[in-house]
């Protein structure tokens, strides 16, 4: 599997706590503004990224180099994410691969810079 296929595999189990309808649905609020991300919800992709890491090992940073370079082209591909609201109602979420991508390696080098202290 490329770097590219198991990165974007690892960024599809992410819980999308960039997109206000993943927050509005896991944590509703009758008031005004966007709730807070959840911190469990940022563990649970921090677990996620630890998983990439250890898959990876030495070859992290190769994949890390095609990755960034991957994200500077911006494509216009979309990921889907499922959410499932208090009520029982699912909502499907549809963000770009791009942010979603980009989001996920910003908490890989949360966790990277986690684990080198």
């Amino acid at each position: 599997m490329s770097y590219i296929a198991t990165f974007r595999k690892y960024t599809r189990q992410c819980r999308p706590v960039w997109t206000l309808t993943w927050r509005e649905c896991v944590a509703p609020s009758i008031r005004s503004g966007t709730p807070p991300v959840r911190k469990e919800d940022t563990e649970f992709n921090k677990g996620i990224a630890t998983k990439y890491i250890e898959e990876l090992g030495s070859e992290l940073l190769a994949s890390v180099k095609v990755v960034l370079q991957y994200l500077a082209k911006k494509t216009a591909d979309l990921l889907t994410y499922s959410a499932e609201t208090s009520s029982g109602y699912r909502h499907r979420i549809y963000t770009s691969e791009w942010q979603a991508m980009s989001y996920f390696m910003a908490v890989l080098n949360t966790v990277i810079r986690q684990v080198s202290k």
